[in-house]
């Protein structure tokens, strides 16, 4: 899909500035998810075997200027490890000498964190110029944030040659094979708290799908919409039209949308309980998909021959309400279907290596693996074109 990755460029000695994604989870400067990070390594091996000294480029979290809580610091000291060499760690990058360092082949560098500038969210053209000054060739691996139109997206690819990295790539061809040549019947999983951030997505899964597997507060928003009493459980009242909408078109495709029928829920008291939606106790909540309507969601999993999997089936981050969107996973990852699985809500719930290994893709990015399956591409992607 992609005419220009490095594979095809000539690199050899190259200052290359690398845009990748390093927006991590951390914790009192302790890291708690290095996916991303070591995502991004293979894409950085190959440039450094070509000699490149590389110049990095990511945003961490959305600080409001200069904050040192957001800072890249224990992230480039992650990349030390997987890479074996210092990185080291420029501050104070946007003005001066865009030259801060007189690089040697192989050599690292990491700019501190591009939102501590105003010009980055607003694809500053100014302060992409300033970024491109760095290097010879811009090298896009950051398909997490590939849906963002920032300075260090979009920007500077009108300042340098611009090629994908092997992340990029990847991410790009797999999804590129479940919306252009997907194994039927292909199954889509949709959760999360809000249907107000999937009204796109779940329009496009209703063309690309014979199954949509509905969960979390969409699936209440949708029962509500039709008129179904679900007590005191998380509902967006203001999009109940929209969904309505939804399900009339729903039911006017070849695909069909399945919503739970039963649920795990806590009573006003606070104790968890099963129940089947006609019989909610008054002012109960409802936090996850019940038993019964796990087997069911399995078994489509089950006999799919492609898998898109987004959102969590429950307020997963309080046990035992994650279950239900483990145990999807699971049948997943049991699954022969090539299986697609994004959104850090839902690789939250992953659980094993075992079980991560039976995904066939687990995406680095949520808001851009549903952006790029909604609307074809993004716009990180359109500027290597």
């Amino acid at each position: 899909m992609l005419k220009k990755s490095i594979l095809e460029a000539k690199l050899n000695g190259k200052r290359v500035v690398v845009r990748a994604d390093f927006n991590v989870s951390i914790d009192e400067g302790v890291i708690k998810d290095d996916t991303r990070i070591r995502e991004t390594v293979p894409t950085l091996k190959y440039l450094l075997s070509q000699n490149c000294s590389l110049i990095l480029l990511s945003h961490l979290g959305r600080p409001k200027g200069i904050d040192a809580k957001y800072s890249l610091k224990p992230v480039a000291k992650r990349l030390e490890g997987y890479l074996k060499q210092k990185v080291s760690l420029i501050n104070q990058f946007a003005s001066g000498n865009n030259r801060p360092l007189e690089l040697l082949p192989k050599q690292v560098v990491m700019l501190e964190n591009v939102r501590f500038y105003p010009g980055e969210e607003k694809n500053d053209l100014k302060y992409a110029r300033k970024l491109a000054g760095y290097g010879d060739i811009f090298v896009n691996d950051a398909f997490a944030a590939a849906h963002r139109a920032h300075s260090s997206t979009v920007g500077i690819a009108r300042f340098l040659p611009a090629y994908a990295g092997l992340l990029l790539v990847k991410e790009i061809n797999v999804i590129h094979k479940v919306l252009n040549n997907a194994d039927r019947p292909v199954v889509s999983v949709v959760g999360g708290a809000k249907i107000s951030d999937k009204i796109g997505l779940i329009k496009k899964q209703l063309d690309l799908s014979q199954t949509v597997l509905v969960g979390g507060g969409i699936a209440n928003t949708f029962l509500k919409a039709m008129n179904r009493n679900v007590q005191n459980s998380l509902v967006e009242n203001e999009v109940l039209k929209k969904a309505r909408e939804l399900l009339f078109e729903a039911a006017s495709k070849h695909s069909a949308l399945i919503l739970p029928f039963d649920f795990v829920i806590k009573n006003k008291e606070g104790k968890v309980l099963t129940a089947i939606l006609s019989q909610l106790p008054n002012e109960a909540a409802i936090m996850d998909i019940g038993p019964k309507s796990r087997k069911l969601f399995k078994d489509y999993l089950l006999g799919a021959g492609t898998i898109i999997f987004n959102g969590p089936m429950g307020k997963y981050e309080e046990k035992p309400f994650d279950e239900g969107t483990k145990d999807l996973i699971k049948a997943a990852s049991e699954s022969k279907a090539l299986s697609v699985i994004g959104g850090g809500d839902t690789l939250a719930c992953i659980g094993s290596k075992k079980i991560a290994e039976g995904i066939t893709h687990i995406s680095t990015g949520g808001g851009a693996m549903l952006e790029f399956i909604e609307k074809g591409t993004l716009p990180a992607i359109e500027v290597l074109q």
